[in-house]
Order: C-alpha cells, then structure tokens, then sequence
C-alpha cells in the first residue's frame, strides 16, 4: 500500500489564523500516518517552530504569492 502525500500550502508561517490550522492540519494528518508537506513561498514565521520534525517544509523561493502559481504547479506535477 502507498502512503499517501498531503501538501498544504501558504505564503509563509507568521501568525494567523489560517498558519495555525495548517500546522495543526498537519500534526493531524501526520499522526494519521500520512506524508505531510508544507509549501511555502517564502519560509519564515514564528510558527515554524511548530511544525513537527516529519512534516516536510518545501520554500517556492518567489517574492510574492502571485508569482508562485507556476512555480507551485511544477512542483506538484
């Protein structure tokens, strides 16, 4: 059986209401035995330090959310 991989993506970790639940979505998908990945177009915040050590955190490297469309579409393919 393949383990699945879930990525959830955002423009950074600072603190907020969406950053708070995809770390949490992904301590809960990660405890369920899935691959969690967290995308990222720029990585920084005070809310890296929260995602747990098995969640894979991926940094588009862009300078804004608009410009990481195509960047995010070929990492996903």
């Amino acid at each position: 059986m393949t383990t699945r991989t879930v990525s959830l993506f955002l423009a950074n970790l600072t603190i907020g209401g969406a950053e708070r639940v995809v770390v949490n979505l992904s301590k809960g998908f990660s405890d369920r035995g899935y691959n969690v990945e967290i995308v990222l177009v720029e990585k920084k915040g005070e809310l890296l330090s929260e995602v747990p050590e098995n969640v894979s955190i991926v940094e588009l490297d862009v300078d804004r959310v608009r410009w990481s469309i195509l960047p995010l579409a070929k990492y996903l393919n």
